[in-house]
């Protein structure tokens, strides 16, 4: 047995090792370059691609890289969360109104500089800012259950020797808005200089309470901090100011002035470009935060444009999300650190930002609409699936119950939609490519793949085929589709989202709970169909399957999923010692944990040594380990329980785990003269409903959102075993 684990280890190790021979180079940037960050704020893709703005036009057609950016943050989508979110690189929350202030101005009759006194016991140099409520927004964040240090970005620049500055802000008359100071500062809520003062404002008595920004003052401003500082957040305002006011316009005096604030923008940022080096500087637009009518549409993926050093034409790409034209706010100060080739601050969570060669950069604008349709489409598909399941699986329980079969064709029914649902998250992945465009096209593509699929799995002569194909082909799919990317997995909507953001690359909760159920019921059937005497050579083909499950699971190189790796290593080492006819001993368990700590610890060992913005996440959480101190762990397993205790009273997965649950209590419970004729017919697939068992109850405790793929792993054995008790029930 010992002589078994160590060869699995050996095999695990030599898959695993050229995953990490190669890995992106850090750029080598030239520390007299400057970041210049225009915001933009609260507009759509769309809105950019319809505005007349050539000067950002020709950034893309020319030499930027155009992207869209997940927004979330610590709390809702708010231009004060989305800002503190940047400033901290970790999904942060702060109040919402931002007191900040340049030095001279009065707030209160006081002068600002007394009253950051009186309050922090901070003073302000002449010509600096602000922020004075930085203690409450440290409070903000305390109950958050990770770290977020305000100002990481601004100290990590400070601390390089490095100097930040803000410009402009988003003032109305219903208050002081100036978020976006917060990008720059430090973690004492200080910008070195800049002004966000009303300076920057000047009076139109056709914009909307006749208070708009001043671009040409705007500037002016920036000419004079451009040769002192480094790093410079430029805020637009307009744009921000029409959201704030947008339910007392009329839609049309809403649309014209938004119109005019972009052309006006697109002016301010051609003569931005005419003042840096684009081949020495570094310019990034973006808009931080989704506009009201996104927000309340579901989409949070906002535009966001890099041209400069390092960056060409084509579109952003991030080490986080691992996706062409897709980031995340949080990548934004781990840029910069790269840009002026600093460390960015410990609890950055962010990955590397670079561009990839497109002949169409706008190809992002699909890439919106499909996470946007996949976000609108997913609870309704999800929420159908399973409530469909619960109807067949409670209806096909009452008749395993009763002693009598008073409606025969019924069975026959249930019967026959066993394959189908089983076929469901194979026809779902499938689907991917085709891109419906609206949700009835996309039903009936849906109907039409699963008929194909339950068309193909009956080809074979004998019944057990059909779930043994059906299982094959979804097993299959997933696990080549995982390697080469996952192409089809990333545009799914029993995929991850990226409006969502919980995860962007590798296999997701419900793929993998339903890659280890097929895995384990397709070959454990397998094995009952093409058994031999000794079993050598199905059993040998089961064991490289599963080798080659726990290695897609653990490599970073194809998404690192730990929970999912320790679910397949537990489940798969179960199983293989029940159908290799191993009795289960301490001795057997034991060696079962230790082979799946060394496969965690081999994977935890080979992402630190990778080159640290290539990272998945689990090196990203070593990393904060090593500079934060052990109490990480602590905040991670309370983040981890916290949201799985949230997720597991609302999420419609838990109704279907507890019919599943009470499906294979009634089955095992008492045993039936029906379920032991199965266990003497198909004794090899029994054991594999007992492995599927220990893998729900491994991916519901190893798991973020663990219930999902608890459930979505029993989707095979359940429809399996319901399919041949009935059978063998009502013959």
């Amino acid at each position: 047995m010992k002589k078994g684990c160590f060869l699995i280890i050996i095999i695990i190790l030599t898959l695993i090792i050229p995953s990490y021979c190669f890995g992106y180079t850090e750029n080598q940037s030239d520390r007299n370059g400057k970041v210049i960050m225009v915001i933009i704020n609260r507009i759509s893709l769309n809105d950019l691609i319809e505005a007349r703005v050539p000067n950002i036009d020709r950034l893309i057609k020319e030499n930027g890289a155009i992207g869209v950016m997940n927004t979330n943050t610590g709390g809702a989508k708010t231009p004060e969360n989305c800002s503190l979110t940047i400033s901290s690189g970790t999904r942060g929350r702060a109040p919402s109104e931002i007191k900040g202030f340049n030095s001279w101005e009065v707030y209160l009759n006081n002068s600002a500089d007394a009253l950051l006194y009186q309050m922090s016991g901070t003073s302000l140099n002449s010509g600096s800012i602000g922020i004075f409520n930085l203690q409450e927004i440290l409070s903000s964040n305390a109950s958050l259950h990770y770290r977020v240090v305000p100002g990481a970005l601004g100290e990590s620049l400070k601390n390089a020797g490095l100097k930040s500055a803000a410009i402009g802000n988003a003032d109305t008359v219903l208050g002081h808005r100036r978020h976006s100071a917060l990008i720059a500062m430090d973690a004492n809520g200080i910008i070195p200089s800049g002004d966000i003062s009303s300076n920057c404002l000047t009076e139109d008595p056709l914009f909307p309470y006749a208070l708009r920004t001043d671009y040409e003052k705007i500037f002016n401003i920036f000419k004079v901090h451009l040769q002192d500082n480094d790093f410079i957040v430029i805020e637009t305002g307009d744009t921000s100011r029409l959201e704030d006011y947008k339910s007392i316009l009329k839609p049309s005096i809403y649309k014209k002035h938004k119109q005019k604030a972009l052309i006006r923008s697109d002016e301010l940022i051609g003569k931005i470009i005419e003042n840096i080096d684009l081949e020495k500087d570094l310019l990034i637009i973006a808009s931080i935060t989704p506009s009201i009518e996104m927000i309340q549409r579901g989409n949070n993926l906002t535009p966001i444009i890099i041209a400069g050093k390092n960056y060409d034409k084509g579109m952003l790409i991030s080490t986080t999300t691992r996706r062409n034209g897709l980031i995340t706010n949080i990548d934004i100060p781990s840029a910069i650190a790269s840009f002026f080739n600093i460390n960015a601050h410990p609890t950055v969570m962010g990955g590397r930002l670079s561009s990839i060669t497109s002949d169409n950069p706008l190809e992002v604008k699909h890439l919106e609409s499909k996470s946007l349709s996949n976000y609108i489409y997913r609870p309704i598909i999800i929420k159908t699936y399973i409530g469909f399941q619960i109807v067949i699986f409670l209806s096909a329980l009452c008749f395993l119950l009763i002693k009598k079969n008073p409606f025969p064709k019924l069975v026959g029914i249930l019967k026959s939609l066993m394959p189908v649902i089983a076929s469901v998250p194979l026809a779902l992945l499938l689907i991917s490519p085709l891109s419906p465009s609206t949700l009835y096209i996309f039903i009936i593509y849906l109907f039409l793949i699963i008929t194909v699929i339950t068309i193909i799995a009956h080809i074979p002569i004998k019944k057990d085929d059909t779930f043994i194909m059906i299982n094959a082909l979804t097993f299959l799919f997933i696990i080549f589709d995982v390697i080469a990317g996952s192409p089809l997995m990333k545009t799914s909507v029993l995929g991850y989202c990226p409006i969502i953001g919980g995860r962007f690359y590798g296999i997701g909760n419900e793929y993998m709970g339903i890659l280890i159920g097929s895995l384990i019921t397709g070959s454990t059937l397998f094995i009952d169909r093409y058994k031999t005497e000794d079993n050598t050579i199905p059993l040998l083909i089961t064991a490289v399957f599963y080798i080659l499950t726990v290695y897609v699971m653990a490599s970073p190189a194809l998404g690192a999923n730990v929970g999912g790796t320790i679910t397949a290593a537990l489940a798969l080492f179960f199983t293989y010692l029940k159908i290799s006819g191993k009795k289960i001993t301490v001795k057997e368990l034991v060696c079962g944990a230790i082979l799946t700590t060394c496969i965690i610890l081999l994977l935890v060992y080979f992402d630190i040594t990778r080159v640290e913005n290539t990272q998945s996440h689990v090196g990203k959480t070593i990393e904060l380990i090593k500079n934060n101190g052990i109490f990480v762990i602590k905040d991670t397993i309370q983040r981890k329980l916290s949201a799985n205790i949230r997720i597991f009273k609302y999420t419609i997965w838990t109704r279907i785990l507890v019919v599943f649950v009470i499906t294979f209590a009634t089955i095992f419970y008492k045993p039936s003269d029906y379920l032991k004729n199965l266990i003497k017919k198909y004794p090899y697939t029994v054991m594999g409903w007992s492995g599927c068992l220990i893998a729900s109850l491994a991916a519901l405790v190893f798991n973020d959102s663990g219930v999902a793929p608890a459930a979505s792993c029993l989707i095979f054995p359940g429809s399996l075993a319901v399919y041949m008790m009935l059978d063998e029930k009502f013959k």
